[in-house]
């Protein structure tokens, strides 16, 4: 029997849950508190306080139902454990995006937000730490993320994302119009999306146990895994060139250089993928067609 009640807060598991719950609040607090009503980025921060409220429910609801042991008494398809770590993974996910999208909406003048940020990162590294010593309770899917290839898939992924924030956050458009740097901009926006979109879309069928039926699965993954490490590497090197910034002091050239630093860190992550994908990778042998033209002109001569 699993331990409840104060034999659950004095375990290991219960001790970062409490952790997980009590920086959740002081998180949610901080974010709420750093005046950002009637802003510019005011839809982007109330959902990342949005975010962050559903990630500290679903860990207070769970750790609630253990604690006061009715999480024994629950019949699921699963078992209890396996919907915590689910639960678990999910606001682990919610909180990276929430925090790195938080991040980059933060000045250098706004404390609260700045507290935020760094306790919000400090949340998911918790969050994290208590994926990790649950591993052992997750569905058989979701194991995939802790093998080597999904902890790679997983920083292309959270990279990708990274990526593509920062360069819609810094936006397209050019001071001057003669620049000429738009479609450039935008174009690069495209191939990040497209590449990163497609490998969350892979992600996910690993994570559902999808890859498995699907024969040639392993080959679209490496093929996708070398195109987006070309798409990426061209795309920060076509923004790099149309930078346009005479200083980046100025937020939107600071995030628009940053997403150029992402994009070649997740180029790289998508090489090391290929590399790692391709010692798994069995092509197709090609049986050459029998000539059986040539035979029938034998027989009938």
């Amino acid at each position: 029997m699993a331990p409840v009640g104060i034999d659950f807060i004095n375990s290991i598991e219960g001790k970062v849950r409490v952790g997980i719950v009590g920086l959740g609040c002081l998180v949610i607090a901080l974010v709420a508190a750093s005046d950002f009503l009637y802003t510019i980025s005011e839809s982007v921060l109330i959902w990342v306080l949005i975010a962050y409220i559903i990630s500290w429910c679903l860990s207070t609801a769970f750790m609630i139902l253990i604690f006061t042991g009715y999480s024994e008494k629950i019949k699921w398809k699963m078992p209890f454990k396996a919907w915590d770590y689910i639960a678990t993974i999910l606001s682990l996910v919610n909180c990276t995006i929430a925090s790195l999208v938080l991040a980059i909406h933060t000045g250098s003048r706004n404390g609260a937000r700045i507290a935020a940020c760094f306790f919000g990162f400090l949340w998911t590294i918790l969050y994290g730490y208590e994926a990790f010593l649950g591993r052992d309770n997750a569905p058989t899917e979701l194991k995939f993320l802790w093998s080597k290839k999904g902890i790679i898939k997983s920083a292309v992924c959270i990279s990708g994302c990274l990526t593509v924030a920062l360069l819609d956050a810094a936006g397209f458009h050019c001071w001057d119009p003669s620049d000429n740097c738009d479609a450039a901009r935008t174009w690069a926006f495209s191939a990040y999306v497209i590449s990163w979109s497609v490998s969350v879309i892979i992600l996910i069928v690993h994570v559902t146990g999808r890859a498995v039926m699907i024969s040639v699965f392993v080959i679209l993954d490496f093929l996708w895994s070398a195109f987006s490490f070309v798409h990426f590497l061209l795309a920060s090197a076509v923004l790099s060139c149309y930078m346009k910034c005479v200083s980046y002091n100025h937020f939107d050239c600071g995030a628009r250089l940053a997403a150029v630093m992402f994009g070649i860190l997740t180029a790289g992550l998508y090489l090391y993928e290929a590399f790692v994908l391709k010692a798994d990778v069995n092509w197709p042998i090609l049986k050459p067609v029998p000539n059986n033209h040539g035979q029938n002109n034998q027989a009938e001569g």
